[in-house]
């Protein structure tokens, strides 16, 4: 979920309130992205592929 964590609860209460389930919402990302990166779009992005990328190549698989 991208947004300010500051929202975070707020955005959890309104998907509670449209039915998800706790399940749903214990897998969500509430700060994706490399903390300390930045918050420019581009830096963002930046953060969320590199979240991607190390999900789908974990280190135990990297040479």
């Amino acid at each position: 979920m991208i947004g300010a964590r500051s929202r975070a609860e707020t955005r959890l209460g309104a998907l509670r309130a449209a039915g998800a389930t706790p399940e749903e919402l214990d897998r969500l990302h509430l700060s994706p992205g490399v903390p300390g990166l930045g918050k420019s779009p581009w830096e963002v992005a930046t953060g969320i592929m590199a979240e991607i990328m190390q999900a789908l190549n974990p280190a135990r698989e990297r040479a």
